[in-house]
């Protein structure tokens, strides 16, 4: 279960791993935007109907799929917005694995292995080919768009927007609610490319979030696809992110 972690958690970032090697710090947080910044209407309004939160907390009904392999899978998720997020994953109603994920670092720790490995965000580099923070992690989870908002440009179809660089050509699809309903990336050198489309939105907190995230990653002709189906969706106050390693675990890396 620890390496379908590993698997699952590359494949969820690789989704976003098609952004620019060339400005690493493009990626929009859920800030207040500047009156003088230019953003296209149709961007703007998606940020203002964006889900805003402190607190998060809900679960995940998981389905995954490779060539070689497919698991169902349930995850409990807790996050604070540009500080933490909390997994647990459990497969036959028991967990397997817990993670916990800071500005600085991963932890994760293995239930079955009685071990924890501890990584930094160099790790996700080497993992997918590119850096990725933390709150672009979350903002990837709760249907925003990936991209510096400035940068999204009017496609040919309605509702439609792109995005191009020296690497990485991009489309993002809303609706008329102005939520997303998906986000492509392909990367045009590697030639691959990640898909997430959102659907089910769920009224929580006057707010629209999404109940399910289909994810599909295209590389070297390799098809991967992870169904999430959202539920117990909460943005009331967080206490506890338990995360005590007992001491006859080892360190496995």
């Amino acid at each position: 279960m620890n390496r379908l972690f590993l698997i699952v958690f590359g494949l969820v970032l690789a989704a976003s791993s098609c952004k620019s090697r060339r400005n690493q710090s493009s990626i929009s947080g859920r800030k207040a935007l500047n009156e003088n910044t230019v953003i296209h209407p149709g961007i703007k309004s998606v940020h203002n109907r964006a889900f805003n939160f402190d607190y998060l907390s809900y679960k995940i009904k998981c389905s995954y799929k490779d060539p070689n392999m497919s698991q169902s899978f349930n995850m409990n998720v807790r996050m604070r917005f540009d500080s933490l997020i909390w997994i647990s994953i459990t497969s036959v109603g028991f967990e397997a694995v817990r993670v916990k994920m800071t500005k600085d670092s991963i932890i994760v720790m293995s239930r079955l292995e009685r071990q924890y490995y501890l990584y930094d965000y160099n790790y996700i580099k080497k993992l997918i080919g590119t850096d990725l923070s933390l709150t672009q992690i979350q903002s990837m989870l709760t249907a925003y768009p990936v991209f510096d908002l400035q940068k999204y440009t009017p496609a040919e179809e309605d509702l439609d927007f792109s995005y191009r660089d020296e690497y990485v050509s991009g489309n993002l699809k809303v609706d008329k609610h102005d939520h997303l309903t998906e986000q492509f990336f392909k990367h045009l050198i590697e030639e691959s490319s990640a898909r997430i489309e959102y659907s089910n939105y769920k009224k929580i907190d006057d707010q629209k979030f999404p109940g399910k995230l289909d994810v599909h990653i295209l590389n070297n002709s390799k098809e991967i696809t992870l169904k999430m189906e959202n539920s117990t969706i909460s943005t009331g106050k967080i206490e506890a992110y338990p995360f005590n390693i007992p001491d006859k675990y080892a360190k496995g890396n």
